[in-house]
């Protein structure tokens, strides 16, 4: 699973709870709290959050798309 700062694309990519977990920047108890929270889940959780993660990724940036992002750009 993937913990991260919510700056630049981070919150646009990472849903929370549910493909990973954001913290502010400069929030140092906030992200002691989020690896408390993680560190306390059960491993089929995080395995979980972790495969919709991959899920989530793979389906909007794999090649393909970013091939037919690309298609769109230079066709319109």
């Amino acid at each position: 699973p993937c913990l991260a700062t919510n700056v630049g694309a981070a919150g646009a990519i990472i849903q929370e709870n549910e493909t990973g977990w954001l913290v502010q920047p400069g929030d140092d108890e906030g992200l002691f709290r989020k690896l408390e929270f993680i560190s306390s889940l059960d491993r089929e959780i995080l395995a979980k959050v972790g495969q919709r993660g991959k899920e989530s990724i793979r389906g909007k940036y794999s090649l393909k798309e970013h091939l037919h992002h690309l298609m769109k750009i230079y066709c319109d």
